[in-house]
């Protein structure tokens, strides 16, 4: 044997032995889990967990990351009281996501079937790349601390709001597609809320309903053919912004506000809506509109209280009453 082979020979038993040695790094090692299970340390499935009725699997420990490992978990994943827990990549089927009482959670990259995703009594929840069919995703009383963000989500076929945030604060819905269900979006008694880059198509009733809500903004959103408004706001105060939004196509009217205070309205596109392209009713304190385009409306392009300040440069076209605007004067 020459001493180039057997120097070879022992560096290769000694990387061998070194990698034996090594401790493992990563998450835990695959385990079976049946219905029922806790997990208190970061684990990848490596099964189905099938037949659950109820709670399928239980994180039980902070830090935690449950990988589905692209497996299906029939039945509840539930999180109660436990900090910085990820859920992800996978399906539920028949049951939901649950971050209760947590800070911090994320839930991403899964498949929801016949079930939602809710964050209840939680701060920092980040609801991030999820399919969600034949049911929804719900934030509600929302703990002090950081804000809760839903984005880049698809909801099809929800039983009632397609997303929901109710008795919460500090709430980002972002860049989410929602569609075929009851309503798109249900906001109430909720503010400092961000509502952007969102579409909300096809709904049987409204695109986005809020009441006893705000401050908040809504920019950049495409509300259309939704049987009922495009957006609804009712008992709505607080400085909110409604900007660069497309209300096209739906049953109702296109912007439907009744009272409300601390309104901008500026540079929506209201088209061929079956009502009022944008209509503000009601007892109204510190509304103002300004370059909004109104066009093809089965009524009013615009119709204004006489409390709303016209800030000019609003645009009525082709409406269905002859007047185009009432309220404000409309180009």
């Amino acid at each position: 044997m020459t001493l180039k082979s057997s120097t070879a020979k022992t560096t290769l038993a000694v990387l061998l032995a070194l990698a034996l040695l090594a401790p493992a790094g990563g998450t835990a090692a695959a385990a079976p889990l049946s219905c029922g299970a806790t997990v208190a340390a970061d684990t990848t499935l490596d099964a189905d967990v099938s037949g659950c009725a109820g709670e399928a699997l239980v994180v039980t420990a902070d830090g935690v990351t449950l990988d589905l490992g692209g497996h299906v978990v029939e039945g509840t994943i539930a999180v109660t009281g436990h900090d910085r827990v990820t859920v992800r990549d996978g399906s539920v089927h028949d049951g939901d996501v649950v971050l209760d009482g947590t800070r911090d959670g994320t839930v991403t990259g899964l498949h929801v079937e016949g079930g939602s995703i809710s964050c209840v009594s939680s701060a920092g929840c980040d609801i991030t790349w999820n399919l969600v069919r034949s049911g929804g995703i719900a934030v509600a009383r929302s703990a002090a601390g950081s804000g809760s963000i839903v984005r880049w989500n698809l909801v099809k076929r929800p039983p009632g709001a397609g997303i929901s945030v109710s008795q919460a604060t500090g709430v980002a819905v972002l860049g989410n597609l929602v569609r075929n269900g009851e309503t798109g979006m249900q906001l109430s008694h909720a503010g400092d809320l961000e509502i952007a880059g969102n579409v909300v198509v096809d709904e049987d009733g409204v695109g986005i309903a809020g009441s006893f809500g705000g401050p908040a903004t809504f920019v950049r959103n495409l509300l259309a053919r939704n049987g009922g408004d495009g957006l609804a706001l009712s008992f709505w105060s607080g400085p909110t912004r409604i900007a660069h939004n497309a209300f096209v196509l739906n049953g109702g009217d296109g912007l439907h506000a009744d009272t409300v205070a601390d309104l901008t309205v500026t540079r929506n596109l209201a088209l061929k809506n079956a009502g009022e392209g944008i209509s503000i009713g009601g007892q109204v304190t510190g509304v103002s509109l300004a370059h909004n385009l109104a066009a093809r409306n089965g009524a009013l392009g615009i119709k204004a209280a006489r409390a709303v300040a016209d800030r000019g440069r609003n645009r009525a076209r082709r409406n269905d009453t002859a007047a185009q605007c009432a309220g404000v004067r409309c180009r």
